[in-house]
């Protein structure tokens, strides 16, 4: 085998910035969706407006998805997810494989 290991080591740091890159870049896809989705723009998500996203991100359980969502998310247990706290949504999207680019 030409290159082998050798190669492939030579590869995976472009193979991971791709990721990484594409990793931003879904998570500043979802932060718009969900941005979108407070439609009162009072700067937090409810529960019915999260729904709303996921229901728009093709989730088959929106309402159970809002329920995790939140126990991730809801850091300031209000009831509501604020801009502060929307990192934390992100990342617990994008950790379920969602991704923005179906929608």
């Amino acid at each position: 085998m030409i290159g082998g290991p050798l190669v492939l080591c030579y590869l995976a740091p472009f193979y991971y910035n791709g990721a990484a890159y594409k990793r931003a870049s879904d998570q500043k896809q979802l932060e718009e969706i969900f941005k979108k989705n407070d439609v009162d723009g009072d700067g937090r998500l409810t529960k019915e407006e999260l729904k709303k996203a996921f229901e728009q991100l093709g989730s088959r359980n929106p309402g159970w998805r809002v329920h995790r969502a939140f126990r991730h998310a809801d850091n300031y247990k209000d009831g509501s997810i604020s801009l502060e706290e929307l990192d934390e949504l992100v990342k617990y999207v994008v950790g379920l494989g969602i991704s923005p680019q179906l929608v």
